[in-house]
């Protein structure tokens, strides 16, 4: 199985979510996308974004707000499948 690298780049003000792990793996012609929190404080939700470049323009890629499950003494793990996708293009 071929992983693919991740940058986390945060958009915006913080909040208190601590990541504990974050994988992007190809799977057929789409990319399974999935996260684990160990802990969410006052946390709504997540969005995800993509380049094309290293230094590019992101561009959100969830049309909805994926919203939080975790709490502040507990994580949860989410996923997102990405079909948008150009199979051996490296995105960011």
């Amino acid at each position: 199985m071929q992983h693919i690298g991740v940058t986390i780049v945060q958009l915006g003000d913080p909040t208190l979510v601590n990541l504990a792990r974050f994988d992007a793996t190809p799977q057929g012609s789409a990319v399974h996308v999935e996260w684990e929190t160990s802990a969410e404080i006052d946390n709504a939700g997540f969005h995800l974004w993509r380049s094309e470049t290293e230094d590019g323009e992101y561009i959100r890629i969830t049309d909805n707000l994926i919203e939080a499950q975790g709490g502040a003494t507990f994580g949860i793990i989410y996923s997102y499948e990405d079909y948008d996708v150009i199979s051996g293009k490296t995105y960011y």
